[in-house]
C-alpha cells in the first residue's frame, strides 16, 4: 500500500517533503512539491459547478497545520480513536483510490505497511451518506487489513444520512478544534515556534472567518455586543422592511425566493434574503434576457470575487451557471461593468448560480446610509440599490461578437 496525494509531506518537519508519484512504489522528492507554497495549495482548489471548493480549501489548511504541528496531529488521533501510534506519519490530501477520492488521510508508520491507516471525508455544508462511508472503509480494509480508522469531519451534531456504519466515527468542526485547542493549551509550547502558531491560525479561522467552531472564552466585550444585539438586529430589520416599501413603489414588484417570505433567516445573527425585482423597472422594456433576474440579497459573501467571510447586502443580476455570460468572450463588457463597481462572482448551495452585483458590506452600508433616522437611511439604501440596477439596466446585457452577415452586436458599455 502506497499513501498518495498532491501533496504529501512527512510529519517530522525536520525533514524534506516526500511526494509519492502516482503509480509508483517508492516515495521520490519532487523538486516542483518542494517548490509549492502553502498558498498555492490553498487556492488549487477554484469553483467549479457542483463542487463545493470551500471544503477543499478547508482540508488543505487543516492538512498544512498537522504537517506543521506533528504532535498536534498525533494528539488528535490519540483523542478521537483512542489509538496512540508509534510510528512516524504522513498527511496527504485529495488521494486518488478506483472510484473514490479521500479527502485527508492520516498515514502512520511504514507507507508499505502502515501502523493504522486514517481517512477523515470533510464536509461543511454537503451531506454525509452512508453509502459512501461503506465505500470508503472496503477500501481501507483492503489497502490495510484492521489497521485502518474512518470519519467523517461535518458540523453541528454529525449527522448521516442512512445512520452511521459500524465502524466510522463522526468527528465535529467543533470537536477537532477542540483537541487541537487542548492539545496548544497542554503540550504546545511558545507561539513563538512554526507549528503552534500555526495550529492558533488555523483555530482562529475556524472561529472568526469560517464560524465552524468556538474554542475562544467570552469576554466582556462580547457580552456588550450582545446586549446591544436586540436594538442593533430590529433597526436593521425595520431599514430593510422601509427600502423594500420604496423599492416596491419606486422600481417595481419583488417576489420573495422560497418559502419564508421576507424576511429569510437561515441564520439566528443577520437577515438572509433574496428579493427578485422585474428587468424592466418603471422605464419600459429591458434587454436583459428572461433566463437571468434582478435581485437584492442579504447573505454572506461567499459569491464575491475575493469573499472575507462577511455579510453582504447586494443588487444586481443573476444568471444560472449554465446560462451565464461567458467573461472570456465578453471581456471588454466586464471590464467596463467592474469600473461601475459591479463583481462578477460564483455560488448559491450547490454553487450553481453567477451573480453580476454591486455589494455593502455592513459597515458599508452605515456609511453610505448615513441619515438622521431610519427613514431617511432606508430610503437611501432603496436609491443605492435602483442606482445599481439602473446601471446594469442601461448597459445592457453582452451579446455575440459581429456576425458574418455584419451586423453587430452589443459587446461594451455604450456602443
Amino acid at each position: 500500500m502506497t499513501c498518495r496525494a498532491r501533496a504529501q509531506v512527512s510529519l517530522n518537519i525536520l525533514e524534506y517533503p516526500q511526494t509519492q508519484v502516482p503509480g509508483s512504489n517508492s516515495a521520490q522528492a519532487s523538486y516542483l512539491d518542494l517548490m509549492t507554497s502553502v498558498f498555492q495549495r490553498l487556492q488549487r482548489y477554484q469553483r467549479t459547478p457542483g463542487r463545493d471548493a470551500r471544503e477543499d480549501r478547508l482540508t488543505e489548511a487543516l492538512a498544512v497545520t498537522l504537517e506543521a504541528a506533528p504532535e498536534a496531529a498525533r494528539h488528535l488521533v490519540e483523542d478521537h480513536f483512542s489509538v496512540s501510534p508509534a510510528g512516524s506519519g504522513q498527511v496527504a490530501t485529495q488521494v486518488p483510490r478506483p472510484g473514490l477520492r479521500a479527502d485527508l488521510e492520516l498515514c502512520f508508520g511504514r507507507p508499505t505497511q502502515p501502523e493504522v491507516l486514517i481517512w477523515f471525508e470533510a464536509k461543511v455544508d454537503s451531506r454525509a451518506y452512508r453509502e459512501q462511508g461503506e465505500r470508503y472503509m472496503q477500501e481501507l480494509e483492503r489497502l490495510a487489513p484492521g489497521r485502518w480508522r474512518f470519519t467523517w469531519l461535518m458540523r453541528g451534531e454529525g449527522e448521516v444520512e442512512g445512520g452511521l456504519p459500524d465502524g466510522a466515527k463522526c468527528l465535529t468542526w467543533q470537536g477537532l478544534a477542540a483537541s487541537l485547542r487542548g492539545w496548544l493549551r497542554e503540550e504546545g509550547g511558545s507561539l513563538d515556534w512554526h507549528g503552534p502558531r500555526l495550529v492558533s491560525e488555523f483555530l482562529d479561522h475556524l472561529e472568526r472567518e469560517e464560524r465552524l467552531a468556538f474554542t475562544e472564552r467570552l469576554e466582556k466585550t462580547d457580552a456588550a455586543v450582545l446586549g446591544a444585539y436586540d436594538v442593533a438586529r430590529g433597526r436593521l430589520d425595520e431599514l430593510l422592511r422601509q427600502a423594500r416599501t420604496v423599492l416596491e413603489k419606486e422600481w417595481g414588484r419583488l417576489d420573495p425566493v422560497g418559502e419564508n417570505g421576507w424576511p429569510q433567516r437561515r441564520s439566528p445573527q443577520l437577515p438572509d434574503f433574496h428579493l427578485r425585482l422585474t428587468r424592466e423597472g418603471k422605464t419600459g422594456d429591458s434587454a436583459w434576457p428572461k433566463n437571468c433576474w434582478f435581485e437584492w440579497h442579504g447573505r454572506t459573501d461567499d459569491a464575491r470575487e475575493h469573499p472575507e467571510g462577511a455579510w453582504i447586502l447586494g443588487a444586481g443580476a443573476t444568471f444560472q451557471v449554465t446560462e451565464a455570460p461567458s467573461e472570456a468572450e465578453f471581456r471588454e463588457w466586464f471590464e467596463s461593468i467592474r469600473r461601475e463597481r459591479f463583481e462578477y462572482g460564483q455560488g448559491g448551495w450547490k454553487n450553481d448560480f453567477r451573480y453580476i452585483f454591486r455589494y455593502l458590506t455592513l459597515e458599508e452600508l452605515a456609511e453610505v446610509c448615513d441619515g438622521e433616522d431610519v427613514a431617511t437611511q432606508a430610503r437611501q439604501l432603496a436609491e443605492w440599490v435602483i442606482n445599481a440596477l439602473t446601471k446594469l439596466k442601461d448597459f445592457g446585457p453582452p451579446t455575440p461578437e459581429p456576425s458574418e452577415s455584419g451586423e453587430r452586436g452589443r459587446t461594451d458599455a455604450g456602443t
